[in-house]
């Protein structure tokens, strides 16, 4: 009785023990080992559709504007407005719209009122891109500095951190296009972001879901990586390297890490 029993103890250490292996070797070959820190000294983060899952807010919000002035798309014509709306400082976005469907309110009007309707939103909380979490987290514990680069209004950021809580990520290293002369594509907010972490711009890498953060940094003279959604598929050629999420993140840097080294 008292063999059996040990058999049968044994027999359950060595399973658990197999599933802890399994359970590691998982862990480690989802995240893997941070190796690009050499060649590559800091992160540069988009918000909107690249940490945070905040687009379809946003097309709500524009939807509702254009509607309670008069102005209804649908189908086809409404997912390209919000297509060529991805990325754009809200500014342009609807001094644009009011040009072209002949609104009678002025644009910074229409502005306030997206604010609004969007804060409204994302009071409600919204969901952080999948694997951004842990993936920042390693950059924590291997000391590679971060920041945010957005060409989102400083008004509507500051209340994206409040429900967000990105200080706990980013610190102050929270830029948007107030903090420079041009919004995205132009490079000066990506290079105002390098500068603030004491980086070359060929030392950072890019994490985009925008042609306009593309264009940016390219200008800018930074790697980027694409956060691949069904909005950007026929833009992803602009981009160095594409991920639908954060668990390839660390595998896709490693890779660009490794070209750099050779060259």
């Amino acid at each position: 009785m008292d063999l059996f029993i040990k058999n049968e103890s044994r027999l359950l250490f060595e399973q658990i023990c197999s599933f802890l292996i399994f359970y590691n070797i998982k862990i480690l070959s989802k995240g893997g080992k941070m190796q690009f820190k050499d060649q590559i000294k800091a992160i540069i983060f988009d918000m909107d559709g690249t940490i945070i899952e905040s687009e379809d807010i946003w097309n709500k919000a524009i939807r509702k504007v254009l509607s309670d002035n008069n102005v209804f798309l649908a189908g086809q014509d409404e997912e390209l407005l919000f297509n060529k709306m991805i990325g754009r400082n809200l500014d342009i976005c609807f001094k644009d719209l009011k040009d072209a469907f002949k609104i009678d309110k002025h644009f910074l009007e229409l502005v306030e009122d997206c604010k609004r309707l969007s804060a409204m939103e994302f009071s409600k909380g919204v969901s952080f891109i999948k694997g951004f979490e842990p993936f920042h987290l390693k950059l924590q514990q291997n000391n590679i500095p971060s920041c945010i680069a957005t060409n989102c209004d400083l008004e509507t950021l500051e209340k994206i951190n409040q429900s967000m809580n990105l200080s706990k990520f980013f610190g102050d290293k929270i830029f948007a296009a107030a903090h420079v002369s041009k919004p995205k594509p132009d490079p000066a907010l990506f290079l105002h972001s390098a500068k603030q972490l004491n980086v070359l711009p060929e030392e950072c890498i890019i994490f985009e879901d925008s042609l306009f953060g593309f264009q940016a940094a390219k200008a800018a003279g930074m790697k980027c990586i694409a956060i691949k959604n069904d909005k950007n598929i026929d833009l992803l050629h602009h981009a160095d390297g594409v991920i639908e999420h954060y668990d390839f993140a660390t595998e896709i840097l490693n890779g660009i890490a490794k070209n750099l080294k050779s060259k």
